[in-house]
């Protein structure tokens, strides 16, 4: 969504003027998902984990294991006892026995793959979108990237299937053509528009792809040939217990019947729990059984959540925008930072002080932002002007700058410090030793906290320096001079070190040649 960002230029003017300055753009999905991303900091720095404990019931004749059916905790063992005196036996209170069906997962859409690429390689959403346009502008083989369906239509299948055996040699496997009629939910008669991810009919070299290139294709080949494959089967049982104190506990089995796709992907299966025949008003005698366990520290929102979950919970762009919105707050902005191969997301200083910058207002709200995102669409739709809707965000705009004319925001942690930074070069005039461009001269830092002082290079690409004091010598205009001409000092005839040791012409400076990096050295 594009949001006209000059209709606040008026009524910014006055804030500037206050020595404060807006850390983000106003409204706009940047500003929602920065939120999203760093707004839940406080869960992670305030957490403390805790020990604590369940209640559970055995039923020792079968040895199955019950547990309490809202996963009651207690905060001491002692507690947990106190609760289960007593209770030795219980009455089954429900049985129930069901046949299920898992498909096989859904084809991608962008999002879906950014999600499942985020997790498996650490992928970027940004670098798989632009991995998958080269895929489809390129090379010509994957469907048009910025989909955000997992449907196809019967052209679509009926090539997919006519090349099922080509696709199965890119897969290096031979899975059979278990299930070859349309799956209702997967072939429909209108995609509305683009088609969800799937491999063209011109099947690619692999030998000239990149590792990217291929790991993204080849998912795509794969996730699409499994819509051919016989679903899974299973049945579950769950028994339901009452104790005498008229606390619900539940067991559940799970026996897999026909294990279908799962076992094509090498799908982990879970083990078969097999219960004994339950029926209900059957008074089963148990046993109390007391666990205990420590609170997990929250999981960090990764990019993968972001893409698949939270930003369509709240419509917040597309995946393709949602993509760029991130590189820009991640690599432009800097609000946030991505770190391990599940690229999870920690929020900068500048980051947090975003989000306090704006918190408890709209352009963070997240309902807010959903309810605007749903309004732009009926503007897509034609079903309300534009101009009218530009208007409304002119006012919401307007009227929130208006607050911060006299509101002092309330920032968690201090802004960076300030200082002013100034050069004083050497006459006659010295020549940067490292990039041969920029020329020396003492530099001063001068900020709140002080004033530093150091020798280097005006070239601001250039990052030579020397400091004033190296090993507890002085070092003045005429040594620097020797160092950036010659490249090193002559000895010191008295050399004294920060542990009043004496080197007596022992000891000279020396930069090194590549790095120019200032060394002791010893004749």
């Amino acid at each position: 969504m594009v949001i006209r960002h000059e209709y606040v230029a008026r009524s910014y003017a006055p804030i500037k003027r206050k020595g404060l300055s807006i850390p983000c753009f106003c409204w706009d999905s940047p500003d929602p998902l920065t939120h999203v991303s760093c707004g839940k900091r406080q869960r992670y720095s305030r957490f403390k984990s805790h020990r604590f404990w369940l209640l559970g019931l055995e039923d020792e004749a079968n040895h199955i294991k019950f547990h309490h059916i809202n996963n009651h905790d207690f905060n001491s063992a002692d507690e947990a006892k106190n609760a289960a005196q007593g209770v030795n036996s219980a009455v089954v209170k429900e049985v129930e026995a069901k046949d299920k069906v898992k498909t096989p997962p859904a084809l991608f859409s962008l999002g879906d793959l950014q999600a499942y690429a985020a997790d498996k390689w650490g992928y970027s959403s940004k670098s798989v979108l632009e991995t998958m346009q080269h895929l489809y502008d390129e090379l010509h083989v994957t469907s048009y990237p910025r989909t955000e369906s997992e449907v196809i239509e019967r052209e679509e299948f009926d090539y997919l299937k006519a090349g099922y055996q080509g696709y199965m040699g890119l897969l290096d496997k031979d899975w059979p053509l278990s299930n070859p009629e349309p799956r209702e939910k997967v072939v429909v008669a209108d995609a509305g528009g683009h088609p969800a991810l799937i491999p063209t009919d011109k099947l690619a070299d692999l030998s000239t792809l990149k590792p990217k290139e291929k790991n993204l294709y080849l998912a795509v080949v794969e996730r699409t040939m499994l819509m051919f494959a016989v679903d899974q089967t299973y049945a579950t049982q769950t028994v339901k217990l009452t104790d005498t104190t008229g606390e619900e506990f539940v067991a559940k089995g799970k026996q897999i019947q026909e294990p279908g796709w799962t076992e094509l992907v090498h799908q982990m299966p879970t083990k078969d729990v097999i219960l004994p025949v339950y029926e209900e008003g059957q008074v089963v005698p148990v046993k109390p059984v007391i666990t205990d366990d420590v609170t997990k520290k929250p999981t960090r929102i990764t990019e993968s959540k972001i893409i698949k979950q939270l930003a369509p919970k709240y419509s917040l762009g597309t995946p393709a925008t949602q993509a760029g919105i991130l590189d820009e707050l991640i690599t432009k902005r800097k609000y946030i930072e991505v770190k391990g191969k599940k690229r999870e997301l920690y929020p900068t200083d500048a980051g947090r002080i975003t989000v306090d910058f704006w918190q408890g207002t709209t352009l963070t709200d997240l309902k807010s932002a959903k309810a605007w995102q749903d309004v732009f669409k009926r503007v897509e739709k034609d079903d309300i002007q534009a101009e009218a809707y530009l208007k409304k965000i002119e006012q919401l705009l307007t009227n929130q700058v208006e607050v911060y004319r006299t509101k002092q925001p309330e920032i968690s942690i201090a802004p960076p410090e300030r200082a002013d930074y100034a050069t004083q070069l050497f006459m006659p005039e010295l020549v940067c030793p490292k990039c041969h461009k920029g020329k020396v001269g003492l530099v001063t830092r001068t900020a709140n906290s002080g004033t530093k002082e150091w020798y280097g290079c005006d070239n601001p690409k250039c990052k030579f320096s020397l400091p004033k004091v190296f090993f507890s010598q002085a070092l003045d205009e005429p040594l620097i001079r020797e160092l950036c001409q010659l490249g090193k000092t002559k000895v010191f005839a008295d050399l004294v070190d920060s542990k009043q040791r004496h080197y007596r012409n022992k000891v000279y400076f020396q930069l090194e040649p590549k790095s120019k990096k200032l060394t002791p050295k010893f004749t």
